[in-house]
C-alpha cells in the first residue's frame, strides 16, 4: 500500500511513525509546503494529481489546517483515495455531505 499525508506538522508526523512501523505499507509521500530533509523512508511530492496518479496510492491521510481539509480531500475522494482526515472533518456542513456522496459514489472508505 502506498499512503500519501498532505501536511507535516505535529500530526502529520505522529502518522508518519505510526505508518513507518506498519508492514503493509510499502511507501509513504509526504506532499508539504516546505522542503523536507531526504529521508529514504519518505518521499516529497507536489500535490499534482499527474504525479499522485504515477506514485498509485491508495489511501492519503489529510493533516493540514482544518480550512483546507475539503479543498485536498474532495480532489483526492473524486480520484478513488481512501482517505483519514484529521478532526475537524470539514467546517461546513455542505462539504461534509459532498464528501459523504463522493466517497458512496467512488466507492472508497473515508474515516476522521
Amino acid at each position: 500500500m502506498n499512503v500519501l499525508i498532505v501536511g507535516f506538522g505535529n500530526v502529520g508526523k505522529h502518522y508518519f511513525d505510526l505508518l513507518s512501523r506498519n508492514k503493509k505499507v510499502k511507501k509513504i509521500f509526504i506532499c508539504n509546503d516546505k522542503i523536507l530533509p531526504n529521508n529514504k523512508r519518505y518521499t516529497q511530492i507536489a500535490f499534482n494529481l499527474k504525479k499522485i496518479k504515477k506514485a498509485k496510492i491508495n489511501s492519503a491521510i489529510i493533516c493540514t489546517p482544518s480550512n483546507l481539509h475539503f479543498k485536498f480531500s474532495k480532489i483526492l475522494a473524486l480520484n478513488s483515495i481512501n482517505l483519514l482526515i484529521e478532526k475537524p472533518f470539514v467546517l461546513k456542513m455542505k462539504h461534509a455531505y459532498d464528501l459523504i456522496n463522493i466517497s458512496n459514489k467512488k466507492k472508497i472508505k473515508c474515516w476522521v
